[in-house]
């Protein structure tokens, strides 16, 4: 279909090409094109595409076959990096991430044309942590510190948003006061450096205790909504304990808007409006940038896809007037599923989108602008099989060693083989590890070593 074909593309390699020129018939089919692309009737690529990136999670069970008795179930962790074209209902790979991540939490900048990603699955870092950065036009992975200010220890990083082209992070920690006598637990929201320079606090939100609770959101590419509850160093009634904030990130302030706001697990944009609910409730909150007041509202606005349910651990975003839903795990099975959902606002209606190439749960999600150069081949087509994404990307990343929070590990790339690609992750493989396929292997003897 020469109309997918970006048209410098047509016009410079395709128009000249000399078997193309010796057919009339293929002449005639890219004159019909250029026409209309003069006459409008076809839009010219602007070499962007609209996008949905989910990264990490769980995947496949682990050892299924051999621990489907038993009550638990061991899950694999994945390092994938998928992304959802919105335009052509499509799956694409990108280069995996550096390592496996559980619970990634992850964001875009816009600005930057950069990915930002780091595990939450390692709740609490003594004073530093590394966040990965995937750049889209070098195609290359690398990571940075992220480091908390003097006196400040035992961080948790709660998410990060890109906003306004800079990248911030709503995090909790121990601030030790004058003396070292009196350490109180806070919440802050603090920007980002990359170039090595510690991290700028910005303002402090609220002391919080082990129940608090945080999400967070971007409006307009300007604002930053933060939503707590059960707030402060001893939690109160539940209406005083919850609070929401907005900070503007072009004028550097901080603006508290909890009267009349209510917790719950989703918060998103909407339209012009900042939503709180939880698929299934049978009401909303509202809050009007415009009025700066929350108002109850009495409708189902997210309704469930199905009536019951049965799926936990998905993972879903807005994009402002669709809401996405991706995976997650079957009440029943105990186990990941494929199945991908959206819902839109207006129409007030569920549809079904192609598959996730693999089942998953707990992915991390992210609207993104994706280059068109890289939303090129579909999942498992013969040109990634044999040059997979990895190969084509560049790595230059530091990690951190689980039994030392000051040890740092470094990877290059350069120790790349084909099989630390796709085939770990089980996006290509037939499902069986690769030492069950030699023919040497002792099933019993050197089963647990």
């Amino acid at each position: 279909d020469l109309q997918k074909i970006p048209r410098s593309v047509l016009e410079n390699e395709i128009e000249g090409n000399p078997l193309v020129k010796k057919d009339k018939r293929c002449q005639v089919h890219i004159l019909n094109i250029k026409m209309k692309y003069i006459t409008g009737l076809i839009k010219e690529d602007d070499g962007v595409r609209e996008a949905i990136l989910v990264a990490g999670g769980c995947s496949q069970v682990m050892f299924a076959s051999i621990f489907s008795i038993l009550p638990f179930r061991e899950s694999l962790a994945v390092k994938s990096l998928l992304g959802y074209i919105l335009a052509e209902d499509r799956w694409i790979e990108l280069a995996p991430l550096p390592h496996q991540m559980q619970q990634a939490i992850m964001t875009f900048c816009s600005k930057k044309n950069c990915l930002y990603i780091f595990d939450q699955g390692n709740q609490s870092f003594s004073s530093r942590v590394f966040i990965y950065k995937f750049d889209l036009e070098e195609t290359k992975w690398t990571s940075f510190l992220l480091e908390l200010p003097e006196n400040h220890i035992s961080g948790s990083l709660h998410t990060i948003v890109a906003c306004s082209g800079k990248l911030f992070a709503v995090i909790s920690c121990h601030i030790i006061q004058k003396g070292g006598q009196n350490v109180q637990w806070s919440t802050f929201l603090m920007e980002v450096k990359e170039d090595g320079t510690k991290s700028e606090i910005k303002n402090h939100l609220f002391q919080r205790n082990e129940n608090t609770s945080v999400v967070a959101c971007v409006m307009q590419d300007r604002k930053i909504c933060i939503l707590a509850t059960k707030v402060g160093a001893i939690p109160r009634r539940k209406g005083k304990s919850t609070k929401f904030f907005v900070y503007d990130a072009a004028l550097n302030r901080k603006y508290e808007y909890s009267r009349g706001v209510n917790w719950d697990n989703l918060m998103f944009a909407a339209g012009d409006e900042i939503v709180v609910t939880r698929m299934g409730k049978f009401s909303c909150m509202k809050y009007s940038m415009t009025t700066r007041k929350w108002r109850h509202v009495k409708e189902q606005f997210l309704p469930f896809p199905t009536q019951p349910f049965e799926s936990t651990d998905f993972s879903s975003i807005s994009d402002g007037s669709n809401f996405y839903v991706f995976g997650g795990k079957g009440v029943k099975s105990m186990e990941s599923v494929a199945e991908a959902m959206c819902y839109n606002y207006a129409e007030k209606k569920w549809k079904k989108l192609q598959e996730l190439p693999q089942p998953l749960r707990q992915g991390a999600t992210c609207c993104i602008q994706l280059p068109s150069n890289l939303a090129k081949c579909h999942i498992k087509c013969p040109h990634c099989i044999f040059f997979p994404s990895r190969s084509r990307a560049k790595y230059d990343v530091h990690y951190q060693r689980e039994e030392d929070d000051d040890e740092y590990d470094y990877d290059d790339g350069s120790g790349y083989t084909f099989d630390d690609d796709y085939v770990s992750d089980g996006l290509w493989s037939d499902g069986v590890p690769d030492y069950l396929d030699d023919d040497e292997y002792d099933d019993y003897e050197n089963w647990f070593i």
